[in-house]
């Protein structure tokens, strides 16, 4: 058991069947189950997962889908901020909303889920599924 961080191309990639990364994400998500890992839900992530829901107009059943399945939301607190400045100081090309999340899973100690390569050398907790 341990705690895993998500990123948003994981939870994106969970809910959206046509996505390249659905079954990777899925695949991890179904494993950290099955270890009964407790699942990490940065507020960024839930933000900017929710975004096509607004777009087409499915935001209120997807955040109660999103919520449920990984919640609850973990805020971004001083200790979060902080963090995600201090790998910002060091990743000029690391965005905002990337640091937040790593910075995440860095305060609670877990393993960072993301899609994305660019993350891969932030810090040896960010695991890139299906990469």
């Amino acid at each position: 058991m341990g705690s895993v961080a998500l990123d948003t191309s994981v939870v994106i990639g969970m809910f959206r069947p046509g996505d390249a990364h659905h079954e990777s994400a899925r695949a991890e998500i179904e494993a950290a189950r099955l270890r009964e890992d407790e699942f990490v839900l940065p507020a960024p992530v839930l933000s900017e997962a929710l975004v096509g829901g607004y777009r087409a107009g499915t935001a209120p059943v997807l955040r109660l889908r999103i919520v449920g399945l990984f919640g609850p939301v973990r805020p971004v607190d001083e200790e979060v901020a902080v963090t995600a400045a201090e790998l910002r100081g060091r990743h000029r090309s690391l965005r905002l909303p990337d640091a937040l999340v790593v910075a995440t899973g860095i305060v609670e100690d877990a393993v960072v889920l993301t899609c994305d390569k660019r993350l891969a050398d932030v810090d040896p907790r960010v695991q890139v599924v299906g990469g």
